[in-house]
């Protein structure tokens, strides 16, 4: 089975709802492709932008061609508050893997 290894940056995020009331917010993010735990990665906390938090973090995956070609995976990233006494989750994006793959089939087709 052939495996392709892909790249995806998470640059930063902006406007976040502020969920802390006396402390700045320290943020961080989850990312995951559909729901399996072994996929699950994780960008360093950024201490210093409060609701608008950069991470600048490159997470590198290896799927196998089948996985690639499944509709309704989806990539996750979940961003969370870090505090002493428990994370709080901030929200949720999902993104359809599908329409990325395939626009990077086709750059690489015509290639």
């Amino acid at each position: 089975m052939e495996c392709r290894t892909f790249e995806i940056k998470l640059i930063s995020a902006r406007d976040l709802e502020d969920v802390r009331e006396i402390f700045r917010m320290k943020v961080y993010a989850v990312m995951t492709i559909g729901d399996v735990q072994e996929t699950e990665m994780q960008t360093p906390v950024d201490k210093e932008n409060n609701t608008n938090p950069a991470w600048n973090c490159i997470f590198r995956y290896t799927v196998g061609e089948f996985a690639l070609n499944q509709d309704g995976v989806m990539i996750v990233i979940k961003l969370y508050c870090s505090r002493t006494l428990g994370d709080r989750y901030i929200g949720e994006v999902c993104l359809n893997k599908r329409p990325t793959f395939l626009q990077l089939r086709y750059e690489q087709e015509r290639s």
